[in-house]
């Protein structure tokens, strides 16, 4: 299938986006894009639109991957380590999401339980953003590369 205009327009403008981002920039979009996708595959799935759900939390689940392997030892820090626990916790979240929306529980207790998990995800990744957009602030407007 042949993408459409509009598609492709988006496609381009995300590279331009990244090509020229700071890091703080890039892990700023990363936690954007893991929110956009979290909440299309929340109203998705309250819709009962499994594919579309799961294709999203698919999408989310590889961001937050993203952000893991973005991580780098700072030496004394333990926040690379408690970051990195926190991602994986939040992509386990996620795999249970997609599980429970797509077993034999999907519609009922396992739609329940999966809306849960996803909000829960938001929630840890909205404060995330929150204090990385904090950091900008914080340095006056120079965001650190």
């Amino acid at each position: 299938m042949k993408p459409h205009g509009s598609a492709v327009y988006k496609t381009l403008e995300l590279q331009a986006k990244v090509a020229t981002a700071s890091a703080h920039q890039l892990i700023h979009m990363l936690y954007r894009g893991a929110l956009e996708q979290l909440k299309i595959a929340r109203h998705t799935l309250s819709i009962d639109e499994r594919k579309l759900a799961d294709k999203a939390l698919a999408k989310a689940a590889n961001i937050v991957g993203g952000l893991h392997d973005s991580l780098s030892d700072d030496g004394d820090s333990s926040l690379p380590y408690d970051l990195a626990r926190l991602y994986d916790y939040m992509q386990r979240q996620i795999l249970a999401a997609r599980l429970k929306s797509n077993g034999a529980e999907a519609s009922g207790q396992g739609q329940v339980d999966s809306l849960k998990s996803i909000d829960e995800v938001i929630a840890l990744l909205e404060v995330l953003n929150d204090a990385w957009q904090g950091i900008a602030a914080d340095t006056g407007g120079h965001k650190p590369s």
